[in-house]
């Protein structure tokens, strides 16, 4: 079984994000950075370019997303990992399934 299969471990499951988590990031950011985010700008980055969320039941823990700079690079645009998901791993995580 994959370690990022629901119910292969114990803690969030990580997979490709969507355009339909795109509220759920946007509420992530202003819960724990106390700041608003684009919901347009995260949904273009999110359909067009790699990115992932962790999922904890159904509220998303953590996320990275990226957009594509030049045809064979693609930059990191944002991350974040709820604060009582930190030093869990989970980032680490994150950035394996995004590689």
């Amino acid at each position: 079984m994959n370690v990022d299969e629901p119910g292969a471990r114990d803690g969030p499951f990580v997979r490709a994000a969507t355009t339909a988590d795109v509220e759920m990031i946007v509420r992530l950011i202003l819960h724990e950075n106390a700041r608003p985010a684009d919901a347009r700008e995260i949904d273009k980055f999110v359909s067009s370019s790699p990115a992932v969320v962790a999922l904890d039941g159904d509220d998303i823990v953590g996320f990275i997303y990226s957009r594509h700079f030049a045809p064979d690079i693609i930059e990191w645009r944002n991350s974040l990992v709820a604060t009582a998901y930190r030093r869990t791993g989970l980032g680490r995580r994150l950035v394996v399934e995004m590689e």
